[in-house]
Parts: structure tokens; C-alpha cells; sequence
């Protein structure tokens, strides 16, 4: 059967040689590439995309004369030799891919003149701006054909690039081989769609700013964008004091459900002043973060006008001596109590029967002093203060949990700290040394492989302490690895005190572009792109490759810089990844007739944690065999 027809293809990625080709894919950009989105499974009509939507639909006029938006579907799919179709089985009109070529090909049937369209629809929420790259050329095997293609919308009103689409509109490219045989025209299309998203709106509603509430693991919820392309999650941030800054004292991924959010924390907070913020991405690579949020967490009070009272932590390092001394304050109204009971119980909660039942005078401006008497034994104990108040209220502190160990040494592990990532190959560990009666002064720092301080150590360097501090730099250079350190001094008695352990990780990254961009005869173009996250995390983003120069890839034809790649990768951490691609054959005969052709490596990639990174490069494209 003798069919007019247009061939339309973008050989593994986006090439662009005709109309001027669109600049390089920011943060918040979305792109929709015809080649890169055909699919070859059922269902075939609307096609879905790179980011799980439904886009696309391929359809034809009647006669030729009608607007897009009264065009047919082709509702047909198959996969016959090779070639899986859209189809028309009445008028044999098809969209197909040759898998083998990732050729695009769309047939307008017998009858001259009727045209094929390939429709877009905006899954965006709101109007959006939405650029549209095109070209259609004749193709070499079919000369006779006058190519033309137009954009238009669904009343067949022209559509110029940059217009915006409401929300479920439609725009239609439609191709026209311009003969009036059947048979004799085919055309080379390439297609590109681009729209920038929007950063996504999350908000924190609950708690109220500037509110303080008795719940240790109080609840937080909001709203979150439920638009195209936003996250399923929104990530908690809880900071202590009344800023967002230094590093989140708890963090919870949290699955929105539809436009809010909710999360209980799944650990108390102590008294004091906390600041949250909540944050979610997009597939665009675009993070929203809510308005900083700041909440007190009080202590728990019995009665409504009970006093307010606080208990200071004695500190998260052991005390050394057996009588150690609680502060604190409490309410100085004249229902108050002058005085606050002090309980001291055994173990890390406050239950049971008190080992010290003290008491201690309220001071004029709130503040009170117990000394712990008689003397405790090494272990943890745990402290509460309670004050009366008017009407048989009372008010109570946080419970503060200590550890007394009178033989201990005052040792820490400073640095690295806990959590770091450094490319030093050669890092400095340091801390604090115990300076009492029978400490050694020498300070032993083992290094082990991985997450624990467990097994043998890979080596153990043996420091002479400084005073009160100790500080090495580790004499070998470290491979890129998880390593896990902890210090120990030794002690008269025969005991030796370890520090925390921390770990952390040696990271030298290989470069985010690779060094060598090469292209062989069948025009198969390899990069290789690195993520310089841990194991865990991916990178994941855009990369393009533009010619710096000039070309005129069709005789006659625009000149301009071409496309030698583009594509959306995703890098596991820590590894580096070759892209394969076929360059368009004009292109690649355009570049083959150069040894060396000078290019510009552009990557933006968005890693799971951590910021964006947007990597440039200038580098050769060398022809393989050259």
C-alpha cells in the first residue's frame, strides 16, 4: 500500500539541527522529548513520559481542513516485525518505533493532503509557560517532499513559543509532507517540549508560631503542593534554639497525603526552645522550604496555675565527682512554695521510690542549688523538681538524666566529628584527655572500616597528650571509605575511659564530567558522568553537549551549534556512569568531517541529600579511528 508519510526521528537523545536548538536544562526545568517518551507497551494512546504522566496522543485529520482539536485518535497499537505501531485500521495511518533505530514514524494514510498531528496536554495545576523546539526537513530518500509543520492549539490558533497553557490544555504539532501523491514525501522531525515549574509551596501550620506547648513529642502537620512533578514526601526539620541553623536535633520523612501533611516526633523533646521547618522537592529539582517555625516545650504542670519550674542538665559527659550540685529555677509568685523538692532516683527514668529526697530554698529572683548529699555511687541516676503552688497545683520539671563515674577521665573525640565527610585523605583527629590523678598521659586512637568500633581495628596510633587536649594527623593517606574512630586512656586503677566513637567518611569524588567524549563511525557518542554522593544516595539531572562552534549540517540548510547529546541519568553515589548515544546522522556526518571538534559539557544534577550541582566542562569530542 503506497502511503504519504513523515519520518520523524531523534536517534537516542534530543538532537537539534534545524530552528535553533534550546539552551541547556535548568533547575525547574520539565522536558518532554517525543524519541526519549515513545513507548512500546500497552496501553499505546495517550503515551506516558519520563515523570509517569500521560502527555502525549498521536492522532490524524479527516479531511486536512479541520482544527487539531477535531482531529482522531489513532486507536490501534500492535508490534509487528519489529515495528511497534499506532494505528488507524481503517485509513492504515500509523505512529510507530523501530526499536532497533528509536525511529519516530508517523504515516497520513492514502489520502493526499490528510495530516498527522501529535498532540501535548499541560499536566501542570496553574497556567504555564511552554516552549515548543521543532523542525521537520525533507528527507534525503524522499525528495519530492515540501515539509512544513505548524504549532497550534485545539482551535487551531497558532501557538508561539513561550505562550502559556492553561491547566489540561493542549497544544498540537502538525505535519504536513506538502504532495498530493501518495508515496513520494516523507520528513526528518525532531520535537522538544519545555516548561519551567513551580518551586513547591509547603507550609507548617501546627504548632502556631511563637506557641508553647507541655507534649515532649508534640505534633506538627501543614500543607504541601500536590501538583505534576512534586514530591510524595515532606522532610521535618526540628533545630534547637530560635533559628534554623546548625544540625537538626530530630528529622522525619513524612508521605504527604494529597495537599497536608502530619507527623508525630518519635522522640521527646527537652524543655526549651526548638525551631522547625518543613521542605519538599520536585522532579524538577526545585526544593520549597516553609517559614521557620519557633515553639517552646514546657514542663509538664498539674493543675491550672501551677508554677513553672526547670531542672539544668548536669551535661552528657560523666561527672566525676559523687556529690554533684542540681540548679534550676522556679515560680516566685506569693502562692509559690519557697522551696523545691528535689528527687534523685536510680536508672535513666524517673520512676520508683527517690534514692535522695532533697530540698532547696527558692531565691527571690527563681533560681535554687542542691547538692546532692549523701554521695552517690558510679552509675546513672536520674533528677526531678517539683514546687507547690496555689490550690493544691503543682508544677514539675523535665526529668535531667546524669552519669557519675568519680574514675573516669575526662576524654572526647572532637574531630573528626560525627556525621563529616572530608576529602583529606590525611585527616586530623583531636580532643580532650583526662587530666586527674592516675590518668596516663598517652592517648590511644584505633581506626576501624565501616559504621562501628567493633573487630580489629585497621591501626592504632599511640599520642602523648598535651595538657588537656591530644591532637595527630593520621600519618597514611586514607582511601575513600566509611571509617568509624575512637580514642582511650588508660588509667592507674587499670581501667581504661573511651571517648564516643565517630564516624565519617573519606570522600574524594571522581569528576562530575569524565575526561574523554568520544564519537565512532556509526556516531555513537560516550561521556561519562560521576556522583560524588555516598553509597545510598543517587544523582540525578540533565546532561548536555554542544558543539562550541558552528555548522551547517544540511546543504543550504541553518547554521548554528548542534546537539551532540542530551540526556536525563540517574548515578548511583559514588560511581561514575557511561552515557551511550546516536547522534542524528546529518549531525554525525557534520562532526565526522573533524578529527576533534571543540564542545561544552553542561550537568545539572540534583543529588538525594545534599545541593544541586551544576558542573561545567570544555572539552574535545575525538573521533574514534581518527
Amino acid at each position: 500500500m503506497n502511503r504519504v508519510r513523515f519520518l520523524g526521528f531523534l536517534a537516542g537523545a534530543l538532537l537539534f539541527v534545524a530552528l535553533g536548538a534550546p539552551s541547556s536544562a535548568l533547575a525547574g526545568t520539565y522536558i518532554w522529548n517525543l524519541a526519549n517518551d515513545f513507548n512500546t507497551s500497552a496501553p499505546a494512546n495517550p503515551d506516558p513520559d519520563q515523570y509517569g504522566d500521560t502527555p502525549w496522543s498521536y492522532q490524524e485529520s479527516k479531511s486536512g481542513s479541520e482544527s487539531p482539536g477535531a482531529f482522531s485518535l489513532l486507536p490501534r497499537y500492535a508490534v509487528s516485525g519489529g515495528l511497534a505501531e499506532w494505528g488507524d485500521p481503517n485509513t492504515g495511518a500509523l505512529v510507530g518505533l523501530n526499536s532497533s533505530t528509536r525511529q519516530i514514524v508517523v504515516d497520513s494514510g492514502v489520502t493526499p493532503g490528510q495530516l498527522v498531528a501529535v498532540g501535548w496536554t499541560s499536566p501542570f495545576s496553574q497556567p504555564t509557560p511552554v516552549s515548543v523546539y521543532v523542525s521537520v526537513n525533507a528527507d534525503a530518500d524522499y525528495p519530492f517532499a515540501a515539509c512544513t509543520s505548524s504549532v497550534e492549539t485545539q482551535s487551531g490558533a497558532s501557538f508561539a513559543s513561550g505562550e502559556t497553557v492553561s491547566p489540561g490544555g493542549s497544544i498540537f504539532v502538525t505535519v504536513d509532507a506538502g504532495v498530493g501523491l501518495p508515496g513520494v514525501g516523507a520528513c526528518d522531525v525532531s520535537l522538544q517540549i519545555e516548561a519551567n515549574g513551580a518551586i513547591p509551596a509547603v507550609t507548617i501550620t501546627q504548632p502556631v508560631p511563637g506557641s508553647t506547648t507541655t507534649a515532649a513529642e508534640p505534633t506538627f502537620s501543614g500543607a504541601a503542593a500536590n501538583g505534576f512533578g512534586d514530591g510524595s514526601q515532606v522532610t521535618l526539620n526540628v533545630y534547637s534554639g530560635a533559628a534554623v541553623s546548625g544540625k537538626p536535633v530530630q528529622t522525619l520523612q513524612v508521605a504527604r497525603s494529597g495537599a497536608t501533611w502530619s507527623a508525630t516526633l518519635d522522640s521527646p523533646l527537652a524543655v526549651g526552645t526548638y525551631t522547625a521547618q518543613a521542605t519538599q522537592s520536585d522532579l524538577a529539582g526545585d526544593v520549597g522550604s516553609s517559614a521557620p517555625v519557633k515553639f517552646s516545650v514546657a514542663p509538664a504542670s498539674v493543675g491550672a496555675n501551677a508554677p513553672q519550674v526547670t531542672l539544668n542538665s548536669p551535661g552528657s559527659h560523666p561527672l566525676t565527682t559523687s556529690t554533684p550540685t542540681l540548679t534550676g529555677t522556679a515560680g516566685t509568685a506569693a502562692s509559690d512554695q519557697s522551696s523545691v523538692a528535689v528527687d534523685v532516683f536510680v536508672g535513666a527514668t524517673a520512676k520508683g521510690s527517690p534514692l535522695r529526697a532533697l530540698t532547696a530554698p527558692v531565691s527571690t529572683s527563681g533560681q535554687f542549688s542542691a547538692a546532692v548529699t549523701p554521695g552517690l555511687a558510679d552509675g546513672t541516676y536520674t533528677a526531678v523538681a517539683v514546687q507547690d503552688g496555689p490550690g493544691g497545683s503543682i508544677g514539675s520539671s523535665a526529668p535531667q538524666t546524669f552519669t557519675i563515674d568519680t574514675q573516669a577521665s575526662v576524654l572526647t573525640l572532637l574531630l573528626p566529628t560525627r556525621g563529616s565527610r572530608s576529602d583529606v585523605a590525611r585527616p586530623v583527629f583531636s580532643g580532650g584527655a583526662g587530666t586527674a590523678a592516675g590518668d596516663s598521659g598517652m592517648i590511644a586512637v584505633s581506626l576501624y572500616r565501616g559504621t562501628r568500633a567493633a573487630g580489629k581495628a585497621l591501626r592504632t596510633l599511640h599520642i602523648a597528650a598535651a595538657g588537656s587536649t591530644w591532637s595527630v594527623r593520621w600519618p597514611v593517606a586514607l582511601r575513600p571509605a566509611v571509617y568509624t574512630a575512637r580514642a582511650s586512656q588508660s588509667q592507674a586503677a587499670g581501667r581504661a575511659k573511651l571517648s564516643s566513637a565517630h564516624t565519617f567518611r573519606i570522600l574524594l569524588p571522581p569528576p562530575v564530567i569524565g575526561g574523554a567524549l568520544t564519537i565512532d563511525a556509526a556516531g555513537r557518542v560516550r561521556l561519562k558522568i560521576g556522583c560524588d554522593e555516598p553509597p545510598g544516595d543517587t544523582c540525578s539531572g540533565s546532561v548536555l553537549v554542544l558543539t562550541q562552534g558552528t555548522y551547517e549540517p544540511l546543504p543550504g540548510g541553518p547554521v548554528g551549534r548542534l546537539t551532540v547529546m542530551f540526556a536525563y541519568v540517574k548515578v548511583v553515589g559514588g560511581h561514575a556512569l557511561t552515557i551511550t548515544q546516536t547522534t542524528l546522522p546529518r549531525v554525525t556526518a557534520a562532526l565526522r568531517r573533524h578529527a576533534s571538534v571543540p564542545v561544552t559539557i553542561s550537568a545539572n544534577l540534583l543529588p538525594t541529600n545534599g545541593k544541586a550541582i551544576h558542573a561545567t566542562a570544555r572539552e574535545n569530542l575525538q573521533r574514534l579511528g581518527a
